[in-house]
């Protein structure tokens, strides 16, 4: 039988690699949460600016006797 210089991986290394490798996954998982969390913001408050400037454009109508419509 031929000599290895390599040793075989032991179960605390495997183990201390599979915690590593479950990590980054959970960070990346973590990460494309945020930003999925940043869209929802950016589109709720364009709803908001929209649900508002007709709210405006709805009083000033009125406001003016319908003469803004």
């Amino acid at each position: 039988q031929a000599e290895t210089s390599e040793k075989a991986p032991t179960l605390v290394d495997v183990t201390k690699e599979t915690v590593q490798q479950s990590g980054a996954t959970v960070k990346k998982a973590g990460e494309k949460i945020g930003e999925a969390g940043q869209t929802v913001g950016e589109a709720i408050k364009s709803s908001g600016q929209a649900v508002g400037d007709a709210a405006k454009k709805t009083w000033r109508c009125i406001g003016s006797g319908l003469k803004e419509c």
